[in-house]
Order: C-alpha cells, then sequence, then structure tokens
C-alpha cells in the first residue's frame, strides 16, 4: 500500500540506526509488527482470570461423569 506521512525525523533518525534497517520502509514494517504483537500480548494479560473455570476435575474424571453427559 502506497501512502504519504509526515514522520519525526529525528524519530526515524534514531529508529534507523538502533534497527540497522536499510529502508524506511523495512523500519516501518517492523515497527508495525512490533506494535501490533504488543498490543496482542496487553488484550492477552487483560483477559488472563477473568474467565475462571469453576468444575470439579476429579468429578469429570469419574466414569459416571462421562455417562451423565
Amino acid at each position: 500500500m502506497r501512502t504519504n506521512i509526515v514522520l519525526d525525523s529525528q524519530l526515524i533518525d534514531r529508529a534507523m540506526n538502533l534497527s540497522g534497517h536499510k529502508t524506511m520502509r523495512a523500519l516501518i514494517n517492523e515497527a508495525l509488527k512490533e506494535y501490533i504483537k504488543r498490543q496482542e500480548i496487553k488484550q492477552l494479560t487483560e483477559f488472563k482470570g477473568s474467565n475462571v473455570w469453576e468444575g470439579d476435575l476429579n468429578e469429570m474424571r469419574s466414569s459416571n461423569y462421562a455417562e451423565t453427559y
């Protein structure tokens, strides 16, 4: 996808030096991938513990439970 945007040149220079990428395209693509990964991790950590299971594994492992369901 082609697009025109105005970016902070100091940020781009710093990121290019730190990343070692030779093109701005590679730098921006990596930055977007990293952003997506961090947001997905953030969403997973927010979800953690929100769906607490209250079942009984010992009961489920019994043959009576399997026959009931």
